[in-house]
C-alpha cells in the first residue's frame, strides 16, 4: 500500500510542480513585457517632437507683390507665366547697379534701384493684363462655339431615333 501512496503524493507533487513553473513562467513573461513596454514609452517620448507655439496675436505682412496686385483686380495672374521664364541674366541696369555698389557710390546705387524695381513691377502688371486678355478672349470664343452648336430640335422622328439608338447598340 505504501508504494501506492507514494505514487499518488509523486503525481500531486508533479501537478503542484507543473501548476507552479505555469505561474513562475506568466510572472516573468509579465516582468519582461513591462521592461518592454517601458522601453518603448522612454523611446516614444525622446522621438516625439512638436515645435514651439507661435503666438496668436502676431500679425503676418502681406507680402509686397500682393499688396501691389490687390488694387489691380489681377491677383490670380500674378504668377502667370512663370514656368516660361528660364533663367535670367542680369540686365545691364543690374551690372551698372553692381559696378556703383563696388564703388562706393550708394546713393545712385540706390536710384537706380528704385527704377529697376518699377520697371520690374510695371513688366509684371503688363504681363497680368495681357494673360487676362487672353484669358477673356477664350471665353469669349468658347461662348461663340457655343452658340453656333446645333440645337436638337424638340419634335422627331421616333421611328429614326430608335433606329439610331438600335445602331448605337
Amino acid at each position: 500500500m505504501s508504494s501506492i501512496e507514494d505514487e499518488k503524493a509523486l503525481e500531486d507533487d508533479n501537478t503542484s510542480n507543473a501548476i507552479d513553473d505555469r505561474k513562475r513562467r506568466i510572472e516573468e513573461i509579465r516582468r519582461k513585457k513591462n521592461v518592454i513596454d517601458r522601453q518603448l514609452e522612454t523611446i516614444c517620448k525622446k522621438k516625439t517632437y512638436r515645435p514651439p507655439k507661435k503666438m496668436k496675436h502676431e500679425p503676418k505682412p502681406p507680402a509686397p507683390l500682393e499688396t501691389v496686385v490687390r488694387g489691380c483686380g489681377l491677383k490670380d495672374f500674378v504668377k502667370a507665366k512663370e514656368n516660361l521664364r528660364g533663367i535670367n541674366q542680369k540686365s545691364p541696369l543690374e551690372k551698372e547697379i553692381d559696378k556703383l555698389v563696388q564703388r562706393g557710390e550708394f546713393e545712385l546705387a540706390e536710384i537706380l534701384s528704385d527704377k529697376l524695381s518699377e520697371d520690374r513691377e510695371e513688366e509684371r502688371r503688363e504681363e497680368q493684363r495681357s494673360t487676362l486678355a487672353s484669358m477673356e478672349a477664350v471665353k469669349k470664343s468658347e461662348g461663340e462655339t457655343k452658340g453656333k452648336r446645333k440645337k436638337k430640335i424638340q419634335w422627331g422622328f421616333e421611328i429614326k431615333e430608335r433606329w439610331e439608338t438600335k445602331g448605337a447598340m
